[in-house]
């Protein structure tokens, strides 16, 4: 049996990923040298090996999987190949001195096609000594048998399904990485093939950025819409692999964004999709600019075609306090800031004039922005640079120092499960009221135009049903206090008796703050909730007292009126509204504007900004045949597996047992209400609140996944897959 193939464009048993060296070479582009160990390798492991199972629908099918996983990392390679294996090693070391080192990188069939792409789900070993070449071959091969690429496989339109082969090439050791794109003809007509650099690592010299470019634009006049891998070192370029474009495969993507858009983010505006998804309502819309001018907070804020953007700019008019030794905690500056909101509060009423309220508002936006959200983040730092320092490897676990910190949100939580834990109506109802007691002015969306629990209270008994059988956190995911023990051993290990001491102190200083900060991250959400419905109290008010004058037919009219006019109609007399609405010199015999018609404008924009978000949501996918499933790619937010049934955010009814939840976003206020099996998020990061809270309960969690509400229906089965830094979400069936 041959294992050992040459980099061929058409011999399928060495894969995609090899036959794209093959084009790359062909179309006269530098690629690294080297040969393929075939896909009969693998399939001699699987033959002396326990078989994976034909299928994943259960727990007991996994468990196959990860039998069949671990014979294969076990297992010796045929011995047939070992000598093979060494001679073509042996026929790449370079003459002269220095060892080279290789890449041992996955070829799977399906890999780098048009139809599936594969992007990411096999393993790849890099800068591998000669000896150790053998070990990674079959640790690339054993990644086959991943949750993940084993579903990939089963669905895949190839007969060796599940089975890879390995490329083994040449490492190129250059200074910086990234991918290219090109649209291919089809794409562009008659103009200019667009060219997209996405440098991942370092800066590229001129010389080598107009041989990238060269490159990706012969490979697309030849294959059409394309992406290339390279590495570069200095003016040198070496093209790594070639693939049809992912957004050309995938077959999904919203509109083409506007041109405000375009030029928003080319001038280093970025959409806030992790807090604002959704567009704003004019009033948001005009609370984002009344801020942006008074507050001084490190960053601006935009609302571009109906959604938030944001850029970094100065620095918070707190920094320099903060940056000061002996700097106020941020505990102490959040717990003064809430002091004086309820001292301000109490003098507002429950239906305050719009100006007293933004009197109010941006007093405590600019506080809570400028000074308790930068000296969180300065605790975080201090926390991060220590450990960075003294901690240079094996820093795995540092988010879940901040897992068990008691918050808002762990307080949200016991009052949900307070809430569905009562059979008794009259029980469950004071539950209720206790709930809206503290959190009634959260609302599913940053927005004054959104109702609140407290006026619309149904949601929560709704949600709240499915929170009484609240998981425990995993076994395998230690406390903040367990973490921290793990990484006191690691210091004192690593410092020694007589450093011990000092550093020991300095860990428990930084740990201590940076979980202070972490409570007072998710209690900012409750102090900011109250200050949106202050505000949009005031706002009802004016849309009543405009109800009652028949110049709207209700009044939640008002959030869609151009909020400098909302500000104006408060601040005039009621008798004297008219004038306020016609210009200065315009005779009074011409009849005022009509508002109802100005708050229809207002809807209808509103309707058509859902409609076309900034960013088409194009993700980094791989398409899978037979129903159009997709496999999605995000962050690991918490670890864990389940195989379950798509239900997309919000749910109509209360999640049941196998549950996966598809998101845009979840705010911290609705989390707690929640009780999925798992958890997919197109935003995010491992250290946000998603993350933090998933962590806490025990619950799977991707986070990151763009894309997932495009490509995820509701009723599919899904298996969510969080390992370590990555998670994946494989389409198993369809509903």
């Amino acid at each position: 049996m041959t294992f050992i193939r040459e980099i061929s464009s058409d011999d399928e048993a060495i894969g995609g990923k090899a036959r794209s060296l093959a084009r790359l070479a062909a179309l006269g582009l530098s690629s690294p040298k080297g040969f393929v160990v075939a896909t009969s390798a693998m399939r001699d492991l699987l033959a002396r090996g326990p078989s994976p199972p034909a299928q994943l629908r259960t727990a007991a099918d996994l468990a196959a999987l990860d039998a069949a996983r671990a014979a294969m990392t076990t297992s010796e390679l045929p011995p047939e190949l070992y000598g093979a294996l060494a001679a073509a090693v042996a026929a790449l070391q370079p003459r002269g001195p220095g060892a080279a080192t290789f890449a041992v990188r996955s070829s799977a069939p399906a890999e780098d096609g048009a139809d599936e792409a594969a992007p990411g789900i096999f393993d790849s070993v890099l800068r591998v000594p000669a000896r150790d070449v053998a070990r990674a071959v079959r640790a690339v091969l054993a990644s086959a048998l991943s949750p993940a690429a084993w579903a990939y496989g089963l669905r895949a339109r190839t007969r060796t399904r599940g089975e890879i082969a390995v490329l083994v090439h040449e490492f190129v050791d250059g200074g910086v990485q990234g991918a290219v794109s090109c649209e291919g003809p089809a794409r562009v007509g008659a103009g200019r093939p667009q060219v997209a650099f996405d440098v991942q690592e370092g800066s590229l010299t001129s010389g080598a950025r107009a041989t990238i470019e060269a490159g990706a634009k012969t490979a697309a006049a030849r294959f059409g819409a394309v992406e290339l891998e390279w590495t570069a070192n200095g003016d040198d370029v070496t093209f790594l692999q070639l693939r049809p474009s992912r957004a050309q495969a995938a077959g999904i993507g919203g509109a083409d964004a506007s041109p405000a858009t375009r030029q928003a983010e080319a001038d280093g505006w970025t959409w806030d999709a992790v807090h604002n998804p959704t567009p704003l309502s004019p009033a948001q819309a005009g609370l984002v600019a009344f801020v942006d001018e008074l507050c001084v907070l490190g960053f601006r804020q935009r609302v571009i075609d109906g959604f938030l953007f944001w850029k970094r700019e100065g620095a918070p008019i707190g920094a320099r306090v903060l940056e000061r030794q002996g700097a106020p905690s941020p505990g102490t500056l959040f717990a003064e800031l809430s002091a004086d909101v309820e001292a301000a509060l109490a003098t507002l009423g429950a239906a305050p004039r719009l100006e007293a309220a933004l009197e109010v508002y941006a007093g405590v936006y600019g506080r809570l922005f400028g000074q308790v959200q930068p000296a969180c983040a300065a605790a975080r730092a201090r926390l991060t640079a220590f450990l960075t320092v003294h901690l240079t490897e094996d820093r795995e676990g540092w988010p879940h120092l901040f897992d068990d910190v008691p918050s808002a949100a762990t307080r949200r939580r016991a009052a949900a499960s307070a809430i569905g834990g009562e059979s008794d109506p009259e029980a469950r109802q004071a539950a209720v009221e206790r709930y809206l007691t503290v959190f009634g002015d959260e609302s599913p969306r940053w927005d004054v135009a959104e109702t609140t629990l407290r006026e619309t209270p149904q949601r929560l008994l709704l949600l709240g049903q499915g929170s009484a059988a609240r998981r425990a956190p995993a076994d395998e995911a230690p406390s903040g206090a367990a973490r921290l023990d793990v990484i006191e051993r690691r210091l004192r290990e690593r410092t020694g008796p007589r450093r011990w001491p000092t550093v020991r102190d300095e860990l428990w200083a930084a740990v201590a703050v940076a979980r202070e900060a972490a409570a007072v991250a998710e209690d900012d959400d409750v102090l900011f909730a109250r200050m949106q419905a202050v505000v949009r109290a005031a706002l009802l008010a004016l849309g009543g007292r405009l109800v009652a004058a028949r110049r709207l037919a209700e009044a939640d009219d008002v959030f869609f009126l151009p909020f400098a006019l909302a500000r104006a109609l408060d601040a005039a007399d009621d008798n004297a509204a008219a004038s306020v609405e016609r210009a200065p010199g315009t005779p009074s015999r011409l009849a005022p504007f009509d508002l109802a018609a100005v708050a229809a404008n207002g809807r209808a924009a509103f309707s058509a900004f859902v409609a076309r978000p900034p960013t088409p949501p194009v993700p980094s996918v791989a398409t899978l045949p037979h129903g159009g499933g997709r496999l999605v790619t995000g962050a690991g937010g918490a670890g864990g597996r389940i195989i379950g049934r798509v239900v997309r955010h919000p749910p109509v009814v209360p999640l049941g047992p196998g549950d996966v939840l598809v998101a845009a976003t979840l705010l911290p206020s609705e989390l707690p209400l929640l009780d999925p099996a798992a958890i997919v998020v197109e935003t995010g990061s491992p250290l946000g609140h998603v993350a933090a809270q998933a962590r806490e309960r025990g619950i799977p969690a991707v986070v990151g996944a763009r894309g997932a509400c495009a490509i995820l229906r509701e009723g599919q089965t899904v298996l969510v897959l969080v390992d370590g830094d990555r998670g994946d979400v494989v389409v198993l069936a369809e509903d």
